[in-house]
C-alpha cells in the first residue's frame, strides 16, 4: 500500500502502536523512511525480539495495567516490565521494525517448526494466478494451502494457449493449469527454508468475502473459520496422493 500511495507522490510514514502503548512504538522520520517498515523506535522507548520473533516493548508509555484485572495484566506485561505485544516482526540492519505477522498465526508443524503465513501467504499471492491464499500447516507434516485463483488471468491464459474456457469448475481441474499454477509455485517458493514451502494445494471455485463470513471487515482472513469450513478439502491434501510441487 505504501508503494502505492508513493507512485501517487503521497508521502506515507508508516508508524507502529498498541492502545496499551499509548499509541505509538516506533515510526519512520522524514529523509530516512523506509518502505514496508514502521521506522525505529521513538526515543526512551526500548524494542527487542523474544525467541519465537514476537515484539516486546518498554517504556514511559506502556499502560500500567488492565482495570481491575490482574490477571490480564500478567498475561501481557512480564516481571521485568515488558509489554508482549502478540505481533511477529524483525529489525533492518539500521534498527527499523518490520512487523510480519500476529504471534495467534504462528503454525507449528508436527516436526516442531515454526512457521509465519504471513510472509509466505505475501510471496505466493504475488502470483498472477493467484488472487488469495490461506497458508496450512498447524500440526502437520507439511505445508498445503487453499487457493483462490485470479479468475481474469485465468481467463486470458486460457485464451493465450488457445483452449476452451467452459464452466468455472471445469477450469480449476484442467490439468496443464494446474500444472502451470504448480511451476509458477516452485519458482516463487525456491528461497524459502523446506518446513516452508507449500508441498500441495486445493483450488476453490469461490473468493474468501465478508459476505460468505470468511473475511473481516478489515478484509483479513478468518483462518479458523476457514479451516473449519474447508476441513474435508484440507484433510483430503493429506490423505490422497495428489502431486506435490
Amino acid at each position: 500500500m505504501g508503494h502505492f500511495f508513493s507512485m501517487l507522490g503521497i508521502h506515507i510514514l508508516e508508524g507502529y502502536g498498541l492502545t496499551e502503548t499509548s499509541p505509538v512504538l516506533a515510526v519512520n522520520r522524514v529523509g530516512t523512511e523506509e518502505l514496508g517498515t514502521v521506522g525505529p523506535p521513538l526515543p526512551n522507548v526500548e524494542l527487542r525480539l523474544a525467541d519465537d520473533g514476537e515484539i516486546l516493548a518498554r517504556g514511559p508509555n506502556i499502560m500500567k495495567g488492565y482495570w481491575r484485572d490482574e490477571t490480564a495484566t500478567a498475561a501481557v506485561i512480564d516481571t521485568n516490565g515488558w509489554f508482549h505485544t502478540g505481533d511477529i516482526g524483525t529489525f533492518t540492519a539500521d534498527g527499523k521494525l518490520r512487523i510480519t505477522d500476529r504471534k495467534k498465526n504462528i503454525l507449528i508443524s508436527s516436526g516442531g517448526k515454526n512457521i509465519l503465513p504471513g510472509p509466505i501467504e505475501a510471496l505466493v499471492v504475488t502470483s498472477p494466478f493467484i488472487e488469495q491464499v490461506l497458508l496450512i500447516g498447524d500440526g502437520r507434516e507439511f505445508c498445503t494451502a487453499l487457493i483462490v485463483p485470479d479468475r481474469t488471468y485465468v481467463e486470458s491464459w486460457f485464451a493465450e494457449k488457445r483452449k476452451t474456457f467452459g464452466s468455472w469448475e471445469s477450469a480449476l481441474n484442467d490439468e496443464e493449469l494446474r500444472a502451470a499454477l504448480r511451476d509458477d509455485l516452485f519458482r516463487r517458493q525456491r528461497d524459502l527454508a523446506k518446513h516452508e514451502r507449500i508441498r500441495r494445494f486445493a483450488l476453490l471455485n469461490e473468493p474468501f468475502t465478508v459476505e460468505n463470513g470468511l473475511l473481516t471487515p478489515t478484509l483479513k482472513i478468518k483462518r479458523r473459520e476457514a479451516e473449519r469450513r474447508y476441513a474435508s478439502v484440507i484433510d483430503g491434501l493429506y490423505r490422497e496422493a495428489t502431486t506435490d510441487i
